[in-house]
């Protein structure tokens, strides 16, 4: 079991933490970090974060090209997709897939199990909508539209684009990298990708 964090003793580490950083005249902006309002340096924390997806693409892609880690991660997904609603992989299991090769590229999503809802999630986390045709590696692809569509919604983890339309993906149904066209060619066409700020 974790020790117990005495939610005092983190005020006083997180208040010094400040002062300290207040402390610090950035380009000789006046305002110091702790004069902020506190709900400013509330979303300092966050904000860092969501500007580190970027620089854990290369990890992200290295992660869904090797079949080894490919493998791993599904698997982890399998046990979590059958935890989550009894439902038996590969079937409904592309969100969590990616969820698990995101978690362990060190960005810091929450476990996602419908498609729609992971790609809500990276937008919050500021990741940018890229129209079809100008996608690159590092990419999450979404059939998804306004309303989820349990049958043909997916997201995928571009490995490398072929062509404007054809690509090398990362997802749950297969246990390797594999082609996939972004018109759709028999499968559900992709709607729009998502791309990491600073990526």
């Amino acid at each position: 079991m974790s020790p117990r964090i005495d939610p005092a003793v983190l005020k006083q580490q997180v208040d010094a933490l400040l002062k300290t950083l207040a402390d610090i005249n950035v380009g000789g902006d006046e305002m110091a970090l702790g004069e902020a309002p506190a709900s400013a340096r509330a979303a300092a924390v966050p904000a860092l974060d969501m500007a580190a997806d970027g620089g854990a693409i290369d990890k992200l892609v290295a992660l869904g090209s090797n079949p080894q880690s490919l493998r791993a991660a599904q698997a982890i997904a399998a046990q979590r997709l059958l935890a989550f609603d009894r439902e038996v992989f590969p079937h409904d299991g592309c969100a969590i897939t990616l969820s698990v090769l995101m978690q362990q590229a060190g960005i810091e999503v929450s476990d996602a199990f419908p498609a729609i809802e992971l790609g809500q999630a990276l937008q919050r986390r500021g990741w940018k909508r890229i129209p079809v045709g100008r996608q690159q590696r590092g990419d999450a692809g979404s059939t998804c539209g306004p309303v989820a569509h349990h049958e043909t919604d997916h997201i995928y983890l571009v490995q490398r684009e072929v062509n404007d339309d054809e690509m090398v993906i990362a997802d749950n149904q297969e246990t390797s990298p594999h082609f996939r066209f972004a018109s759709g060619n028999g499968k559900s066409p992709t709607t729009f990708f998502l791309r990491a700020a600073g990526a």
